[in-house]
């Protein structure tokens, strides 16, 4: 999707081609705490990346903030694959 930009924050935010200075004024967050998001240095909190799905419109950031935040480890693992045969799986 976007392999050159491994935080998965910065990864939503370029698929909507918007600024951080952009996204952070949609997010309702400083410019500042959007680059330690985007940077790894913290991780955003639930309300902020529910916040981030709805700005950017990317469901899948729910589900992969999910999995890189999951610390009891009870989320199962999601194997992608083709229309037809996840139909035949069913």
């Amino acid at each position: 999707m976007y392999p050159e930009y491994p935080n998965l924050y910065q990864r939503a935010r370029k698929a909507t081609y918007f600024s951080q200075e952009e996204a952070a004024e949609r997010l309702g967050l400083s410019a500042e705490s959007l680059k330690q998001y985007e940077s790894g240095r913290r991780v955003p909190p639930d309300g902020v990346v529910a916040k981030m799905v709805e700005v950017y419109d990317l469901p899948w950031l729910a589900l992969e903030h999910s999995r890189a935040t999951d610390q009891l480890g009870v989320l199962p693992e999601v194997e992608t694959k083709p229309l037809p045969q996840a139909t035949i799986t069913l």
